[in-house]
């Protein structure tokens, strides 16, 4: 028993070294080391700061020092998934707000990036002088809750109004005065801000309708007179009978004179101002009645 004991020993050591000696030896001739590995030291984010748009998608960047560091894997995290998701590198806009993304190597070196998610900066589509009023309108912007509109002072924008509609009327504007405006995105207590908004704004010289105008009866037709407009140029006069639609006569700078008008009829008159190239820049109004008395 002691025997059989003692040969399985002495075989087990001679396989034992028969197995470490050809690796050893075979390192030992082809001069092969085993390479030391080198753990990182830094992660450093492309983009500290970043400010990205409503359901748009993004890579991430980070930087693994030194540069023969292994492994480079980083991972990402959001400090607010609702504002800001990540899944790998990529980084998706959910919704308006601000998130602290965390980049972080596998030894647990980490680097912050700070991303500010906005909504698209309303766009101004029509602005047009109305009766005693700018109206403006701009495209609706999804996430939004309500809008701000701003009106340019000559320094500074100033607030005018919230409104959780596309279009607003500015009252209490001057004939011939210049009005530049602009739109900007806000939460639903109108507390915080939501888009950025177009620094340039959109402008118009505010002309305000003619006053219906005055009418008398001549021999020769109506004569139809109004009170001049700052900012217009020239005047658009029409005519219409009864609830027909109104009929262009003439375009002039001073008062016009009828002469197709014809005795017994009832017509009404009004006005409207236009530009040099003969755009319409104001609204106009009901107009003024008279029967024809030729």
């Amino acid at each position: 028993m002691k025997k059989a004991l003692s040969i399985i020993l002495s075989l087990t050591m001679i396989l034992g070294v028969l197995a470490i000696a050809p690796l050893t030896a075979s390192a030992a001739i082809e001069g092969f080391t085993l390479p030391s590995i080198v753990e990182p030291q830094s992660v450093t984010v492309k983009e500290p700061k970043m400010t990205v748009y409503k359901d748009t998608i993004h890579l991430l960047s980070a930087t693994v020092k030194p540069d023969n560091a292994e492994p480079k894997l980083v991972t990402w995290s959001s400090s607010n998934k609702s504002v800001a998701l990540t899944v790998g590198n990529i980084l998706y806009a959910v919704a308006p707000g601000t998130a602290r993304l965390t980049a972080k190597t596998i030894n647990g070196k980490i680097s912050v990036c700070t991303v500010t998610v906005l909504l698209y900066s309303p766009a101004v589509t029509k602005i047009a002088s109305i009766n005693g009023a700018v109206r403006l309108n701009w495209d609706k912007v999804s996430g939004a809750a309500k809008y701000r509109v701003f009106c340019h002072d000559g320094t500074t924008w100033r607030k005018i109004a919230d409104t959780d509609a596309t279009t607003y009327d500015h009252k209490g504007v001057v004939s011939g005065k210049k009005y530049t405006y602009t739109v900007r995105c806000v939460t639903k207590d109108g507390r915080q801000f939501t888009s950025d908004y177009n620094h340039k704004g959109w402008s118009i010289t505010y002309v305000a309708a003619p006053q219906p105008p005055t009418l008398k009866n001549t021999k020769n037709g109506v004569q139809v007179s109004w009170k001049r407009v700052a900012g217009a140029a020239k005047y658009r006069v029409f005519r219409k009978v009864g609830s027909g639609e109104w009929i262009r006569l003439a375009d002039t700078d001073k008062a016009y004179l009828d002469k197709t008008a014809k005795n017994g009829v009832t017509y009404r008159y009004t006005v409207r101002c236009l530009n040099k190239n003969g755009k319409y820049v104001s609204a106009y109004t009901n107009g003024s009645v008279i029967k024809c008395k030729r």
